[in-house]
């Protein structure tokens, strides 16, 4: 009869679960981002009152987020939706009157038409957040899952 061998129970090291890129996570939050601000301004173009879908000339309307302040180095208001507006092409980047060509424009015409969220952008500009920790972004994401509050829309005029 053939001997038994005993087999030496290898132990095997349990890899850790690899985390998602940071970079990834950045990238979800601003698709986040955008789609709550559009939520946020009832899919309606900030400037115009174009809403979002429908058709001018034949063509859809698509709205963008615009932040309000820099996004590379307003970090604070990043992912914050009191941050951002929904604007068309033309009012976003495109017509002679938008938010990128016109700013001093653009930032009058909301200094006027929603003081609340101008004076907003300005009291928290120069606030810090790390967007290198791991737990403070699960923290925005979060908030932007979840529904727009009342304080917020008061904020941006919508109520």
């Amino acid at each position: 009869m053939p001997s038994k061998i005993k087999k030496k129970a290898v132990k095997r090291k349990s890899k850790k679960p690899k985390l998602e890129s940071k970079a990834k996570i950045r990238r979800r939050l601003f698709r986040l981002w955008s789609l709550k601000i559009m939520e946020a301004n009832g899919n309606v173009c900030a400037v115009t009152g174009e809403v979002r879908g429908e058709e001018r000339n034949g063509k859809p309307i698509i709205l963008d987020g615009h932040h309000l302040e820099s996004r590379y180095s307003c970090k604070a208001l990043r992912f914050d939706i009191l941050g951002g507006i929904a604007l068309n092409k033309s009012s976003h980047k495109f017509g002679r009157e938008s938010a990128h060509k016109g700013p001093i424009w653009f930032a009058e015409w909301l200094r006027i038409h929603r003081p609340k969220q101008y004076a907003y952008v300005l009291e928290h500009r120069a606030d810090e957040i790390n967007l290198e920790d791991r737990k403070v972004l699960a923290e925005i994401e979060a908030k932007l899952k979840s529904a727009v509050t009342d304080e917020e829309l008061d904020i941006l005029g919508m109520l």
